[in-house]
């Protein structure tokens, strides 16, 4: 790839991450001018290139294909560099071209909905809430009329995050051609769509056994009898990481008197997880498939985003969802306090 960029001093080093986030090469600028080349591992691969700043860091993700491509930000900014080379990023331009305006609208009332007067933060909210009815209708016509683009897999993947009626998952799902499909993405809806119950207060927790980091088998099933509180995280999630000093507040407080912890970690690195669950203290139970958010367990209990929990009672049926922070104390406060 060669690259053109604007008003950047030479000697800035530019960094190029894969979709994982590691650092697969770095390269300087001189003369607002880079070059790079390497081998392509996946035709369905994104990587990250980008630079640091005095305040934060400039970024620009893209598709990398085999063969000439060019990166031009001469006359755009950093993040909407001017991509050619690459088949699936003209798809993903095609697409991106549709839904920028409307998150460009959703940035500007996130930061008027962060300074405006609490009486007026419901009117943005409910225009907020109109922006984004507006850019889910878009992906989904956008899906059904590109059933052969890779961009629309990643759509579909969007909007199942978003909590997307499942049958209407699975209609969109079912439009894709058989190559889109047989992609890693496409593989992981299908699951979800295959797994996935719908839950609610009052519900049997379903069963399932995942390995602790010493591979030992955990069953659900083997707190029953005690209050369980069924966390979902990951070791990149910052959200995540805040809570767990809350989690582990709560377990000293509350383990002697019937509350167990159970941690799903959406990991992919057994070394990962084990480096936070020492970092954290996390001192109660956490198993893992090492499939990220591919697994059965997270595809059965619907887990969109990350945190996710769901608070058990002894029988293991479900009593709340989604408790955080001071909901989280209060309620075992109120369970358990006099126990």
């Amino acid at each position: 790839m060669e690259g053109w960029t604007k008003d950047i001093a030479d000697g800035t080093m530019l960094y190029l991450h894969d979709n994982a986030g590691v650092r697969v090469d770095s390269f300087e600028i001189k003369n607002d001018h880079f070059q790079f080349s390497g081998e392509v591992t996946s035709p369905f691969d994104e990587y990250s290139i980008f630079f640091l700043k005095e305040e934060g860091y400039d970024a620009c993700t893209f598709f990398v294909e085999t063969g000439k491509m060019t990166f031009d930000a001469r006359e755009r900014d950093f993040m909407n560099a001017k991509i050619t080379g690459s088949k699936l990023q003209s798809e993903k331009d095609e697409f991106f071209s549709l839904t920028y305006p409307l998150m460009k609208e959703q940035m500007a009332l996130r930061e008027q909905f962060r300074t405006t007067d609490t009486e007026d933060q419901k009117e943005i909210q409910a225009q907020i809430q109109e922006i984004q009815q507006k850019d889910t209708e878009i992906t989904r016509a956008f899906i059904e009329t590109h059933p052969n683009y890779y961009v629309s897999v990643l759509a579909l993947w969007f909007l199942k995050n978003r909590a997307y009626p499942k049958a209407e998952l699975q209609e969109l799902y079912n439009g894709l051609n058989k190559e889109m499909k047989a992609t890693d993405i496409a593989q992981g809806i299908k699951a979800f769509l295959e797994q996935s119950v719908d839950l609610a207060i009052g519900n049997q927790a379903p069963d399932f056994q995942l390995p602790n980091l010493e591979n030992e088998p955990i069953k659900l099933s083997n707190f029953k009898g005690k209050y369980v509180l069924l966390e979902f995280g990951a070791s990149g999630c910052g959200p995540c990481r805040m809570e767990n000093p809350n989690l582990l507040k709560a377990y000293q407080k509350y383990q002697e008197k019937g509350f167990e912890i159970l941690s799903v970690w959406l990991d992919t690195s057994h070394q990962q997880w084990t480096k936070t669950v020492e970092k954290d203290q996390m001192i109660w139970t956490s198993v893992s498939d090492l499939k990220g958010h591919h697994g059965a367990v997270p595809n059965t209990y619907k887990v969109y985003g990350i945190p996710d929990n769901y608070l058990l009672d002894p029988e293991g049926k479900i009593i709340a969802l989604d408790l955080r922070g001071e909901a989280l104390q209060k309620e075992l406060e109120k369970l358990l306090a006099s126990n």
